[in-house]
């Protein structure tokens, strides 16, 4: 699969946060996949064969609650730029921080410390942002006894298959099923 804008005509989605992009030009959690990668896509679906495999029941082990329990934004810092980087300073006295700490994570060193450096990516949703607040999807949210993500379900029921991408052979029949029981 080309990246948007390399042998194709999507360079203009990659400011926008297309999936291809050749660079990273948006924060992870606001991406898209552009005309150009749905239409390779779905050209090239066919020769896929690990989706004729069954799917599976798996015995994997139950993921912790949210990640960024375990990881404060300092030590973050350190696994995105090494050792000594931790948060950027507070701004001085009288001055207001002009950004949601949970929107992008921005780092400096010690030696520097007003030259800031960001992945363009949030610290990893349950990160501490305040007293009593955690970060969850780019914002800073008041922590309850609630937890505000969703449980594994299971699969629900499978549809009909659709009709055929092709009417002379090789082509694909597909059907869905949800993650929706319980709803």
């Amino acid at each position: 699969m080309e990246h948007d804008g390399q042998g194709n005509r999507c360079a203009d989605e990659t400011s926008m946060g297309s999936i291809m992009a050749p660079l990273v030009q948006a924060a992870f959690h606001r991406y898209h996949w552009s005309r150009c990668s749905k239409q390779e896509l779905n050209r090239y679906i066919h020769s896929y064969d690990c989706l004729l495999d069954d799917p599976f029941e798996h015995k994997w082990p139950k993921q912790p609650e949210l990640p960024g329990i375990n990881y404060s934004m300092d030590e973050q810092c350190r696994f995105d730029f090494g050792v000594g980087y931790k948060i950027s300073p507070p701004p001085p006295p009288g001055q207001f921080r002009t950004y949601d700490p949970c929107k992008q994570l921005w780092c400096s060193h010690p030696d520097n410390q007003y030259f800031c450096k960001t992945k363009k990516g949030p610290p990893v949703d349950g990160t501490e942002c305040a007293h009593g607040k955690w970060c969850f999807k780019g914002h800073c949210i008041w922590r309850s006894s609630q937890e505000p993500y969703g449980h594994d379900g299971s699969w629900g029921s499978w549809g009909k298959f659709g009709s055929c991408s092709r009417t002379c052979g090789g082509g694909v029949r597909s059907r869905s099923r949800q993650c929706d029981n319980p709803p």
